[in-house]
């Protein structure tokens, strides 16, 4: 279970399909980054996330994805280090977004991808993050039109002629749509939308005194930005793994 502004919620359906995807994506650039010596493997541009070691990354995509799949998993304390974790599997699904705008397949099948979803598709991720931010709703037309108007839109949606924003047809190749659809709509259905996890540095080199006001005026638990990640050993990896497996729906003994 996981606190969000919706309430304690898990995911469900193509909301968990695609967190899922993403998560399963995070976690093998990690297992990369432990046997690579380049700092850019394992780096997804949520620098919260991005700084800590595979270790710590594997632990918190392990804690993080449990607690948003299943319900009876008692909620994790909400921290710069959790809230990033789920930053970054969101940032991690729209950068495969932009691969697929970005490098179409030439021959219905995209060179690098490990998915066992639908790989075949060049729109699959377009049509699985637009089939999310619809659940409940209705799911995107075989013309790939998405037309449904939407209930319960997440502060800050928008559109130019009438105040409310419509997503993007499966097919768009409108970039900042599908960021806005990803890293706004999709990742705030969990996250707080106030990007507390971006803030660290500011609030930990601030005086102390000012830094406490700041906090206390935005809402921020005091250990928010100090609490410790988790840091298991290689040899407690195995739990971490068999966790994130589960989590992922491989069977065991897969990677």
């Amino acid at each position: 279970m996981w606190w969000t502004p919706l309430g304690e919620r898990v995911l469900r359906g193509a909301e968990w399909e695609l967190f899922r995807d993403g998560l399963s994506m995070v976690r093998d650039l990690v297992e990369e980054a432990k046997s690579s010596d380049d700092p850019e493997i394992g780096s997804v541009g949520v620098e919260a996330f991005d700084q800590l070691q595979p270790n710590q990354k594997l632990a918190l995509l392990a804690l993080v994805g449990k607690a948003l799949k299943d319900e009876g998993e008692p909620m994790p304390e909400l921290t710069a280090h959790t809230e990033a974790t789920v930053a970054a599997v969101y940032a991690h699904i729209f950068s495969m977004i932009v691969m697929e705008i970005e490098s179409p397949p030439e021959s219905g099948k995209v060179d690098g991808w490990d998915d066992p979803g639908d790989i075949d598709d060049a729109f699959a991720w377009r049509r699985l993050a637009l089939a999310a931010y619809l659940e409940g709703d209705g799911e995107p037309k075989a013309s790939g039109t998405a037309t449904n108007e939407v209930d319960g839109r997440v502060p800050g949606d928008r559109d130019e002629d009438n105040g409310l924003w419509s997503p993007p047809e499966i097919s768009s190749e409108g970039i900042e749509e599908w960021e806005f659809l990803v890293g706004e709509c999709l990742a705030n259905r969990i996250l707080w939308a106030d990007g507390d996890h971006e803030g660290g540095p500011g609030f930990m080199d601030a005086d102390p005194a000012v830094s406490r006001y700041c906090r206390n005026e935005l809402g921020i638990a005091e250990d928010y930005y100090t609490a410790i990640a988790p840091d298991p050993t290689d040899e407690q990896l195995d739990s971490v793994r068999r966790t994130l497996r589960e989590v992922c729906g491989e069977w065991e003994g897969t990677s």
